[in-house]
């Protein structure tokens, strides 16, 4: 038997959820995409691991094309594996698969946009149909349909799909800092805390030079969205000057924003400038930065000195788990706030992901909470490369892929010739 190959793996954030209805974070999804299979399989060893057995993809409408412009609706009907078990010892059936695919679809309505069920055609099969103005190849790739998770307990013992399992070790208040991601060939030690590693996911030790970076990976976009509620008020970030200078502050701290553009995402999204000469201006101004920049308070210092030198706005710019403050603050109905910074990488391949899930007006897991796009306003502040860091002779470069931290895994990394 070949001897497994133990790498420590230090991921910045903790994993708050194992399961992809919840998680939206890049440590959570890293350990899903390594223990959980996907619904079509890819190229990699642990992409390859789907729960499909078969699938027909065809136009709900007797005689149509699934090309045709005139087919409105695209119809899926598949069978999945029946020898699927899980680490616990569990056996997983279609009925769990449904279960999990209907939950994913309730809380993501923007994966299968009129998502229905239908009646399947052949035995110990599920159909479902949807409009056709999604591409169903980049849908079927998304990272968050992976499945297995619902059969798991709540205690936080072995999870996973075999042969892949994870083991969380230290667990406070169902999150986990510490765990192993067990595979045939891997030991993949997991820990949070700032401590050697052979790995290190998020480019938190630029300035250590006992580790190199293998080099640019998929890029990570940055936005600045603001509360409709404080749009009309004038405001640091409204003069262009200002934002420019946002922008090259980053680059010193090695955040390396690029191709700075101040305009708002979308033309829906878009306002007339004119209509921007503010009534009055808004102070005690609360702006949340991202804290998995291990600089986080140097560059809140270095944002307020650009935006709010003379203290005139009274801002306020704190560092949190943005994932945390948008599920608990901008999501929820009634509660207040200002204006965040937040990393943004898509769920799906296309140019539109981002848009569809995180800035659509019919998308239930909109980050703009229940502002509408004609109220927030979204400033594209640019993207930086998500860095992955390596102590020198082990690794010497990682495969790009069309998800970048969204959808990294182990086997993205490319040995060097030794």
């Amino acid at each position: 038997m070949n001897k497994k190959t133990t790498t420590k793996i230090n991921i910045a954030y903790p994993v708050f959820f194992l399961n992809p209805v919840k998680a939206d974070d890049w440590s959570s999804f890293f350990v899903i995409n390594h223990i959980y299979p996907r619904f079509s399989a890819e190229i990699g060893e642990f992409r390859s691991n789907s729960i499909l057995k078969n699938k027909k993809v065809s136009c709900a409408e007797d005689g149509k094309s699934i090309l045709a412009s005139s087919c409105k609706r695209v119809k899926v009907e598949i069978g999945i594996k029946n020898d699927i078990k899980m680490c616990n010892g569990q056996i997983y059936k279609l009925p769990n698969f449904i279960y999990e695919f209907e939950q994913l679809t309730n809380h993501k309505n923007w994966l299968f946009p009129g998502y229905e069920t239908c009646p399947p055609q052949k035995d110990n099969a599920f159909c479902f149909s949807f409009k056709n103005d999604v591409n169903i190849d980049h849908v079927l790739r998304s990272i968050y349909l992976r499945f297995g998770w619902s059969m798991e307990n709540a205690d936080f013992g072995v999870r996973g799909v075999m042969p892949n399992c994870f083991y969380p070790k230290d667990v406070r208040d169902s999150i986990v800092y510490q765990g192993t991601i067990s595979t045939p060939k891997y030991e993949l030690l997991l820990t949070t805390k700032d401590e050697d590693s052979d790995l290190i996911l998020y480019g938190n030790k630029a300035d250590d030079k006992r580790y190199k970076s293998l080099g640019y990976y998929n890029p990570i976009y940055y936005f600045l969205i603001t509360s409709g509620e404080i749009e009309g008020f004038d405001l640091p970030w409204s003069q262009d000057s200002k934002m420019v200078k946002v922008k090259n502050l980053f680059e010193l701290n090695k955040v390396t924003v690029k191709n700075y553009n101040a305009d708002i995402l979308t033309k829906d999204m878009k306002k007339n400038e004119s209509t921007l000469k503010r009534n009055k201006m808004k102070a005690g101004l609360k702006l949340t930065l991202p804290d998995y920049f291990s600089n986080c308070a140097q560059l809140a210092s270095g944002l307020k000195e650009i935006l709010d030198k003379e203290n005139v706005f009274k801002l306020s710019i704190p560092c949190s788990n943005i994932s945390s403050f948008v599920d608990n603050t901008v999501k929820v109905p009634g509660k207040k706030w200002d204006a965040y910074i937040t990393p943004l990488t898509p769920g799906l391949p296309g140019n539109s992901a981002l848009q569809v899930q995180y800035f659509s007006p019919t998308s239930n897991e909109s980050w703009l909470g229940k502002n509408s796009p004609e109220d927030s306003k979204v400033y594209f502040l640019g993207t930086t490369d998500g860095i992955v860091q390596t102590r020198p002779g082990r690794f010497c470069s990682v495969k790009p892929n069309a998800l970048g931290l969204s959808d990294f895994t182990f086997d993205d990394l490319i040995l060097c010739d030794n």
